[in-house]
């Protein structure tokens, strides 16, 4: 076998003929494009422009070697090739102390393969007690390719596999149990525990370790050593690199997407540095094309160079023959990874070329991208796509020339580009000429329809906005569209000038935005520009952590793969995840800062913001401003303008003011965040790491909690279920393609075992339990963040987000500059500043989308560091910091939106805003005695520094800064001895943005609900600062809806009221409402389909989608039926149709035609529109639409926007004829209705606590009379200035004397006679000896009366078994006696009863406390529910000697399995310090002096009943105590049956009885027991008559089967009358009734109330 290996390694490193002529092939190309190998001579300097894998041959050996080719740029232009030779390798780890071993054995096993072996010590952030500096060894495992990497990689990971799986296993503590097992050379491969850092990539291992960037100049030279690369710090500015932008045109089939299988290039349009080319394919366009010029903006200029040629091979030999000649180092495109590199490719093909020998290129079909070694192929559409921030709708090349170059291209409908080819390939405003340039303005209407008649060529223009310039060259036009415009071209504006624009739009978006920020970001990332570009946002934040990983020595763990098999609470796991951010709509309508608006303010919000003022404001000299207090000069007048407005608002909380519309965002939140609570997923701890670790001590303050919010959804089928099902599968074959059973279930991968496995599980749930899912399920949980855990992280998120700081900063610098630029005038400086400016905003933007990734990539499918708890606490954290600003902003305004980091809201007008401290001035005293030997030299420097805050953002600031802080932050001072210092952390701070001129948030249609993250907003200005979520912002929807909505926004900003404003809008929905009432009579066929149709592209074929029926479905088949059954036999058919009103009462997807049939001939037309339709008549556009649809629809915009707004807003539906839903009018009804009720909030205010704890004290104080004079009675509730009662008004109290409570009637008033009255207890005899020798008899009688009851307890406790009454019925004391009838006595009983009484125990139940159970005991008859606590009872047994301090005592007890007593110790402890100390306990049982810990699973209730029994009795030592005090297990002893029998009397059943008449209810409880005897009991409020009481108690009497006769309940209900009807109605009547004697039934108590 060995011999086999080093036989196929000798082969692999030897280069085959084959790939010696790619590399001589590849040589040659990258040759002639002018990157010639450097391999001597002197240093050259060169600016990297990209970097790819390759290999090289050793000419004396031929032997090949992985390296990395570097394509550099020289300042002149010029362009070299170095070779860099890189060892590929990767890490593995061992079993402990086996690496010379393993390194030994595989050095044996793949001789040849392997270049070296180095053992290395790294930092493993997974390895317990990694803190106390262990380091763990790895194997760096390094080889001469990266072929032979991979098949050792291969070869390994099955034995990692394997040997993973044994560890797993009993087998894996075989050495713990039997000692040291006998090790044999073939068991070293058994050692290798896992592999680390396998797959990084080779070129990004080479960038990491060698620290190489693009973007960067270095100094390359050639040693001995070979190639040496030094970074030139010093030179910042970039390499002039040639750059080719081009955009292509072909041919295309009606309706089909263009297929290079048959059709062709017609046109390549491109731009070289800025000089512009057209290349026209004649076989398709009707005539040659002359030198244009395409100029959008005078910024952007375009010259183009037209060459025209017969066929399509000409066009690509010459396009070919271009670049090669011009060797550019970039090609942009947009979308070119998906259209026009595939296209061209294959069309080269097809005329006999190789893409790749023409230029270098090669699509990858798999990646869906086309690379070339040593040119870049950046595709603006991925920048788009990643980096723009536009929204998915607006991401088309047209779309994205508008929002970030400031104009609008020229467009042409797919459709008509072939025919304006043939017949108009360009248009008369292409054409160049040298003549005199006049221009012409004309001011349109908004919505005006012109026809412009400009030389031979009719242009219908559609303006939005503003205006048209015409600009007249002599007898030819030019027609230029300003930005501000939207036009739609038919017929002059053909395919020339179409094709250049796109190429125009590329070339400069590329060089605006692109280019800076792909190559700003390359110089960070370890990437090829190619993959800094096309990467997603969470790759390029792990390669960040990489690279801070590598250089702090910190080994990186393997990409996460889940658990297939997690359960949740004896369920199969179908998904986890957490809860995200926070949003919520609070309003809507339309909200404008010059138009005022109701507040309702809560007065104490601002006594709040009063009384925190003084801190809110140091908060922002000292920690925002980061200026010392002392050299503020203007702060008490800054104070006293705060305070003095929100005194007013205070005092004046219900006002109608304009509003300050403000969005307070946090900046940064999610990183700042991390950054604050310093999270990072190696800090997610757990106990076993903590208890592992060498800081767990007591008292640690390096372990923070936090919470978050768990979400998850199970299969309904239980762990069991899914167990059998495996079992069940795991034993049967597989069907093969021919259906043949060939393959076991266990031959699968153990991916396709997984989905098989789940499909049946899935299977099975809809099977038996009808469902699939279970509801989800989500749980608040609590994670444990380590504050000393290695920081690379979170010092990579620092450091990204201080470079996005920095970039904002020089933003608002350069649009300073601008801003001063455009004021002096100067061409020059303007440009640079515009450059600068969208620079920055493009990095910080960049920044801003990576830097939010770093929360949710520890999220990511297959991250390298994976965290569900970290990116939980990051979620939850942030939405408690916006839900409680919203606390806040609801007192003191109005919050209209939440959004994920931030709150819109409407603050009062009047409310502070901005305010400046100023600084004192100082003098800089120097004394320059050197120099000039004088004193007194005095420079002065006046300080003009000033600092100007937001005091809505400060007031925010302050509480997020109180609640958020960090004051456990820890970081590293001494790596050696491991010491930390400790600070508080928070960087969370809002920001403010606004005000703005206004803000408009929509309605949903349905009640109850608002629609969330859709509003518009506008700046002071006018201009709109924000529009998201609307139709206008998404693909695919009604461009009725668009071009509705786009005209209708500015409108709102009309009007001097509410009611204006919404009548300036409603004007605009009234006129597209008139369109479609008069079925658009005023406007052309053509504009009317491009209004109504929908399009939608397929994204399969035809047949996949079966039975599914949608509008595209239906105009599929109909489309197959004009044109044929080839146009749907393949995915991406675009469909665009219309919905028609026949056939009627048909689904709306069956009622959709193509618009492709309005465009043939008007027979062909009519044919098919009567056959769908299923009509007879003649047919029209106009007769076949479903306008009630296009109605419905565009109605359903106008409530959205306009109408339910409006009447959220208390004003008249703007647009009658679009009427309110049903449960709108309610609601306007209930906004309008003045005697509705008010809520109880509106009528109660909560108490201050700080008041009732005074009231307390009060009330407890002596002379507490005067502390009720505030309480009134219920009657006088809501009575201002008058009460019930004339007079001092009487008020019960309770004293304390002789031990008990009295009740005691006093006057609140006490005049001075009654004060004198109470006897003092400093009366001296000498002077009055009367009152001397009062007091002393009254103590005298206190004393004998507690002696005497003390003699009666003890004579109730001895007889308290047989002699209770007895013993009740001596006390003649006529207190005790008036006593014995009021409720204490009722409970006296009780607790007298469960002292001296057997208790006989029916069931006991946990309570929700740990610990704590509820006896159900029958004590005398009378079953009681009495708390029991039971304490926990575990035995340790221990080597070592006891120690006095260790708690519990000493016992002597047998062992299980015939263990060894040493010390065995019984510990008795509260449950709830059990489960607190259960760390301890687990530190003691890994303690050798500790032999084992017995009975700690016990449960407490088997220890209950053990000690209880069915029979027990209180310990005569326990205290007396009240019945809800509860009782602990050791005052309870076991009494045998014999003592007292169990049970042996019956219980007495109850019965319960309900009646509801009339708004009264009455309700009997009675009890039936062996007396027969009761009371009555009975509540009568006047309602409630004597013969709804006759009728209850004779239902009652029914109910408990009793024979009885209507007379003998009549004298019942007499007595009842008689003594009720004298008594008030809210006082109780007490009539002792023998109801045995008066209605012959066993009944108890009856308790009537109503």
């Amino acid at each position: 076998m060995n011999g086999d290996n080093r036989r196929r390694d000798r082969r692999d490193t030897r280069i085959s003929k084959k790939q010696k002529l790619i590399l001589n092939a590849e040589e040659q190309l990258e040759s002639k494009r002018g990157y010639d190998l450097f391999t001597e001579g002197e240093k050259r300097l060169g600016w990297l422009l990209t970097f790819a894998s390759s290999s090289w041959e050793d000419q004396t050996t031929h032997k090949v070697y992985s390296c990395v080719d570097l394509y550099f740029v020289c300042q002149d232009g010029s362009t070299f090739k170095a070779k860099y030779k890189f060892r590929p390798y990767f890490y593995a780890t061992t079993k402990d102390k086996m690496e010379m071993d393993v390194d030994a054995y595989l050095r044996r096993r793949y001789e040849g393969q392997i270049a070296d072996i180095e053992i290395v010590e790294k930092e493993d952030l997974d390895l317990k007690n990694h803190l106390s500096g262990l380091r763990k060894s790895y194997l760096k495992i390094s080889f001469d390719t990266v072929q032979q990497l991979m098949h050792v990689k291969s070869d390994l990971m099955h034995v990692v596999e394997r040997n993973q799986a044994k560890f797993d296993a009993a087998e894996a503590y075989e050495s713990i149990l039997t000692g040291k097992s006998k090790q044999r050379p073939q068991d070293f491969i058994d050692c290798i525990a896992d592999l680390r850092e396998y797959d990084v990539p080779y070129h990004v291992r080479f960038a990491i370790d060698n620290d190489v960037r693009c973007g960067q100049w270095y100094d390359v030279c050639i040693s001995s050593a070979g190639l040496m690369l030094e970074r030139r710090a010093d030179l910042l500015q970039r390499a002039e690199v040639h750059v080719c932008a081009f955009d292509i045109e072909t041919t295309k089939l009606p309706l089909k997407f263009p297929d290079a299988e048959y059709d062709s290039v017609m046109m390549i349009s491109y731009m070289v540095d800025g000089q512009g080319y057209l290349i026209i394919n004649r076989e398709c366009v009707g005539e040659d094309i002359e030198d244009l010029e395409y100029t959008p903006k005078p910024e952007f200029e375009g010259f183009f160079k037209i060459t025209n040629v017969k066929n399509e091979k000409e066009l690509l030999r010459q396009w070919f023959a271009h670049m090669q000649d011009v060797k550019p180092g970039i090609y942009v495109t947009y979308n070119g990874d998906f259209f026009d590199w595939p296209f061209l490719e294959s069309r080269a093909a097809h005329n006999g070329f190789r893409m790749s020998d023409e230029l270098g290129f090669l699509c990858d079909k798999n990646q869906g991208e086309c690379r070339a070694k040593f040119a870049c192929h950046l595709d603006c559409f991925a920048w788009v796509k990643r980096d723009s921030y536009l929204p998915q709708g607006s991401q088309g090349l047209k779309a994205v020339t508008k929002a970030k170059l400031g104009y609008d291209p020229l467009e042409v409908n797919p459709e008509d580009m072939v025919r304006f080819a043939k017949e108009r390939p360009q248009s008369e405003i292409g054409r160049n000429s040298d003549m005199a340039e006049t221009r012409i303005n004309l001011d349109i209407p908004v919505i005006a329809v012109c026809n412009f008649h400009v030389a031979v060529a009719s242009v219908l223009v559609v303006v939005e906005v503003g205006r048209v310039q015409c600009r007249s060259r002599g007898s030819q036009s030019v027609l230029a569209i300003q930005w501000t415009s939207r036009s739609l071209c038919k017929g002059a504006q053909m395919m020339a000038s179409y094709s250049v624009s796109d190429a125009v739009a590329t070339y400069y978006l590329y060089m605006t935005y692109v280019h800076p920020f792909i190559f700003s970001l390359a110089t960070i990332i370890p990437m090829p520009p190619d993959e800094v570009l096309r990467k997603g946002s969470g790759t390029l934040c792990e390669m960040l952590l990489m690279v801070q990983a590598y250089k702090g020595n910190i080994i990186c763990p393997n990409k996460h793969q889940s658990d297939p098999e997690k359960f949740y609470k004896n369920q199969v796991l179908e998904s986890e995840t957490y809860i995200g951010g926070h949003v919520e709509c609070l309003e809507s309508g339309v909200f404008r800062s010059d138009l005022s608006s109701s507040f309702k303010l809560d007065p104490s919000a601002f006594d709040q913001l009063i009384n925190n003022l003084d801190r809110d404001l140091h908060y922002a000299i000292r920690v925002e401003g980061k200026m010392d207090l002392e050299f503020v000069s203007n702060y008490d007048e800054v104070k006293n303008a705060i305070m003095e407005k929100l005194m007013r608002l205070r005092d004046d909380p219900i006002r109608e003011e304009c509003p300050l519309i403000y969005h307070l965002d946090v900046a940064a939140m999610y990183p700042n965040i991390i950054l604050t609570n310093r999270l990072q997923p190696p800090s997610i701890v757990s106990d076993e790491v903590c208890t592992a670790c060498d800081f767990n001590r007591p008292g640690k303050t390096c372990l923070r909690k936090l919470e978050w919010v768990w979400r998850g959804e199970t299969y309904m089928a239980k762990k069991s279920d899914y167990y059998h099902l495996k079992r069940q599968i795991e034993s049967e074959f597989v069907e093969s393609v021919n259906g043949q059973l060939s393959k076991s279930f266990l031959d699968l991968p153990k991916v396709d075992q997984q989905l098989k496995l789940k499909d049946r599980l899935k299977k099975y749930c809809q099977k038996a339990y009808k469902r699939v899912l279970d509801k989800p399920v989500t749980e608040l949980r609590e994670a444990e963040i380590c504050m000393r855990e290695n920081p690379f992280y979170v010092d990579t998120v620092r450091s990204f987000r201080d470079r996005r700081y920095e970039y904002k900063g020089l933003n608002k610098v350069w649009k300073g500059k601008l801003s001063e630029a455009k004021t002096s005038g100067n061409p020059i400086k303007i440009q640079e500043a515009q450059d600068m400016v969208v620079l920055y905003d493009s990095l910080q933007l960049a920044h801003k989308c990576i830097l939010n990734s770093f929360y949710g990539y520890v999220m990511r499918k297959g991250a390298r560091w994976y965290s569900m708890e970290m990116a939980g606490v990051v979620t939850y954290t942030g939405a408690k910091i916006i839900q409680n600003a919203r606390l806040l902003v609801e007192r003191i305004g109005r919050p209209l939106e939440l959004d994920t980091d931030g709150i819109w809201c409407a603050l009062p007008g009047s409310f502070p805003e901005n305010f400046t401290f100023k600084t004192h001035g100082y003098l800089v005293w120097t004394v320059l005695l050197e120099t000039l030997n004088l004193m007194g030299n005095i420079y002065c420097r006046d300080s003009k520094k000033k600092l100007t805050i937001s005091y809505p953002c400060v007031m925010l600031n302050v509480d997020v800064a109180s609640n958020n802080t960090n004051d456990q932050y820890q970081t590293l001072v001494d790596p050696i001895s491991k010491k930390y210092a400790t600070h508080s952390e928070c960087s969370i701070e809002f920001e403010v943005d606004g005000p703005y001129k206004a803000m408009i948030l929509p309605a949903s249609k349905e009640e109850g609900i608002l629609i969330k993250k859709r509003y518009a907003v506008f700046n002071d200005d006018g201009t709109l600062a924000e529009l998201k979520g609307f139709e206008i912002k998404r693909r695919g929807e009604l461009k009725l809806i668009k071009v509705f909505q786009a005209e209708l926004f500015d409108k709102f900003l009309h009007g001097s009221s509410l009611e204006e404003c919404y009548s300036a809008v409603a004007s605009v929905a009234n006129r597209w409402l008139d369109l479609l009432d008069n079925q658009g009579k005023d406007i052309a066929d053509s504009e009317l389909l491009d209004y109504i149709s929908e399009s939608s592209t397929m994204s399969k074929s035809l047949a996949d989608y079966g039975v599914q029926k949608s509008c595209a479905v239906t105009t599929a088949k109909r489309l197959a039926d004009f044109l044929g059954d080839t146009m749907v036999k393949d995915k991406g058919l675009l469909c665009q149709y219309i919905v028609a009103c026949e056939p009627r009462g048909t689904p709306v997807s069956e009622r959709a035609v193509p618009v492709a049939i309005f465009e043939t001939d008007a027979e062909i037309m009519k044919f098919y529109v009567k056959k769908w339709c299923k009509i007879s008549s003649d047919v029209g556009i106009r007769s076949i639409v479903d306008w009630s649809y296009y109605k419905q629809r565009l109605s359903s915009a106008v409530q959205k926007i306009i109408t339910i707004p409006a009447a959220m807003q208390k004003v008249a539906n703007p647009v009658p004829r679009v009427v309110h839903p049903d449960w709108l009018h309610k609601k306007v009804h209930e906004k309008e209705d003045k005697l509705r009720q008010r809520k109880l909030v509106d009528i109660f205010s909560s108490s201050n606590k700080e008041g009732r704890m005074q009231l307390r004290t009060d009330a407890n104080a002596p002379n507490h009379a005067t502390a009720e004079q505030s309480i009134e009675d219920m009657e006088d509730f809501r009575k201002k200035g008058r009460t019930s009662v004339v007079g001092p008004r009487p008020i019960v109290r309770c004293y304390g004397v002789n031990n008990e409570q009295h009740l005691v009637k006093t006057n609140c008033l006490l005049n001075p006679l009654q004060e004198n009255a109470i006897p003092k207890e400093n009366i001296d005899r000498n002077v009055d000896y009367q009152g001397w020798l009062e007091l002393k008899k009254r103590k005298w009688k206190e004393i004998h009366e507690k002696r005497k009851r003390q003699r009666l307890d003890k004579l109730k406790a001895l007889n308290q078994s047989n002699a209770i009454a007895e013993v009740r019925g001596s006390v003649v004391n006529h207190k005790q006696a008036r006593g014995r009838n009021g409720v204490n006595s009722y409970f006296e009983k009780h607790e007298l009863a469960l002292t001296g009484s057997h208790w006989q125990i029916i069931q006991l139940v946990p309570s929700s406390k740990h610990g704590q159970f509820f006896a159900w005991v029958v004590v005398e008859g009378t079953m009681h529910k009495v708390t029991l606590s039971v304490p926990r009872v575990f035995y340790l047994n221990s080597k070592a000697p006891v120690t006095e301090e260790f708690p519990g005592r000493r016992v002597n007890k047998i062992l299980p399995l015939g263990r060894c007593s040493y010390n065995l110790i019984e510990v008795i402890i509260d449950e709830d310090q059990f489960r607190a100390e259960s760390k301890k306990l687990a530190a003691h049982l890994a303690d050798p002096e500790v032999e084992g810990i017995y009975e700690t699973k016990v449960p407490l209730e088997f220890n209950a009943l053990l000690q209880m029994g069915c029979v027990c009795k209180v310990d005569k030592r326990a205290k007396k105590r009240n019945i809800k005090d509860g009782w602990s297990l050791s005052e309870l002893h076991m009494k045998t049956t014999t003592e007292c029998s169990y049970l042996e009397h019956s219980i007495s059943f109850f019965y319960l009885y309900h009646r509801f008449n009339m708004g009264r209810f009455l309700r009997l409880w009675a009890q039936m027991d062996k007396t027969r005897r009761g009371k009555v009991k009975w509540w009568k409020p006047r309602a409630l008559t004597c013969i709804f009481l006759k009728q209850s108690l004779t239902d009652v009497v029914e109910v408990w089967g009793s024979k009885y006769s209507t007379s003998s309940i009549d004298p019942l209900i007499e007595d009842y009358t008689v003594e009720g009807c004298g008594h008030t109605e809210f006082e109780w009547v007490e009539i002792g009734v023998w109801l045995k004697d008066v209605l012959e039934i066993p009944l108890g108590g009856v308790d009537i109330r109503c």
